[in-house]
């Protein structure tokens, strides 16, 4: 009765245990390593962690499908209050307040790169990024 309803049969319907299980990557960004690079195959978006303790580090995030020519990607807060002014009026670099901030980023490229800044005077920035 019920395949009835449905005009498509039951053998067409995607397999719900078929998803890849969560990855995590975490890094540390300094003056002297300013950057994480890693690849996203199978993933379609990404949250983003960054915890910045000591200052206000000004963050990029950028793209690429051959590791080569970089382009800039818009993160989307997920504060409660947009954690920063920068990144919810659509710049492209923004300002991580002190403390953590949660942000959300829709996979456009293969490849993910994660910058501070060379004028950050924070001495560290942690991220943490969960696939």
């Amino acid at each position: 009765m019920i395949q009835n309803l449905f005009p498509v049969g039951l053998q067409n319907q995607p397999i719900v245990n078929a998803k890849l299980p969560e990855r995590n990557i975490r890094g540390v960004l300094s003056i002297s390593s300013g950057y994480i690079t890693f690849e996203t195959s199978g993933f379609n978006a990404m949250n983003v962690v960054i915890s910045s303790p000591n200052g206000n580090p000004r963050i990029t995030i950028e793209g690429s499908g051959d590791g080569k020519f970089w382009s800039p990607i818009q993160p989307i807060s997920l504060s409660s209050v947009p954690s920063n002014l920068s990144a919810a009026t659509g710049t492209l670099a923004f300002v991580n307040t002190n403390g953590v901030g949660f942000y959300q980023v829709a996979k456009p490229a293969q490849f993910i790169r994660i910058s501070q800044g060379s004028t950050s005077n924070n001495s560290y920035t942690t991220v943490n990024v969960i696939l």
